[in-house]
């Protein structure tokens, strides 16, 4: 059964609104911490990604490949960063400060 079917003829469109608000709250705030979450387990992936791509770099030896791989690093970097940033906006984190 639909808990709106149930609303008396009384209640006014405004009333309505609010009292599916109140029943929604409660899950609207659960995906928004599910996102914030995600977005943090996401920072710290790509951190420890970065760890290794880092050590990758800093074990070349040849100067030629250590600016082709900088080079794929910061394409690659670009990506990342757009796709963290995508993540951190639709969690709806707070800025600090």
């Amino acid at each position: 059964l639909d808990p709106d079917s149930a609303l008396s003829s009384e209640e006014t469109p405004r009333e309505k609104k609010k009292k599916k608000q109140k029943r929604l709250g409660g899950r609207q705030s659960d995906h928004a911490s599910s996102l914030s979450l995600r977005a943090l387990v996401l920072l710290f992936a790509l951190s420890v990604h970065s760890l290794f791509e880092g050590m990758a770099l800093g074990l070349q030896d040849d100067s030629r490949l250590v600016l082709q791989i900088l080079y794929a690093l910061l394409v690659h970097k670009s990506a990342l960063a757009f796709s963290l940033g995508s993540s951190l906006a639709l969690s709806g984190m707070k800025t600090i400060g």
